[in-house]
């Protein structure tokens, strides 16, 4: 009897991971990883806080910080998370009070200009 592999979403970009230590390890998506097994996720699928108990077995891509500058202001545009910013003054204050998708940031980034 032919036994039918699991189709896994693979996003473009993804990386193979090795689980190590003892205990389990769930993702935000629900899925168990278990001690010594080895995995394909994005990056931005595995929290910085649990780097240490899973290693990728490949290099990770590592991506520059983005920063959008306006010419009169101090105002920038800087990543707050994968898709979102915050739009930050010279002294480093956040001007927003949610992150902003990259539109909108631009948005009140012009309105503040």
């Amino acid at each position: 009897m032919e036994r039918k592999k699991k189709k896994e979403d693979v996003r473009e970009g993804s990386v193979r991971w090795k689980k190590i230590g003892g205990g389990t390890f769930r993702m935000a998506s629900g899925r168990i990883i278990k001690p010594q097994q080895i995995f394909v996720a994005h990056p931005d699928d595995i929290p910085k806080a649990h780097r240490d108990t899973v290693v990728p077995l490949s290099p990770l891509e590592e991506k520059p910080e983005e920063k959008l500058v306006s010419a009169s202001g101090g105002y920038e545009i800087v990543v707050k998370s994968a898709g979102w910013y915050n739009v930050v003054d010279g002294n480093g204050k956040v001007k927003n009070e949610k992150g902003l998708r990259q539109e909108a940031a631009k948005e009140l980034l012009e309105s503040l200009t």
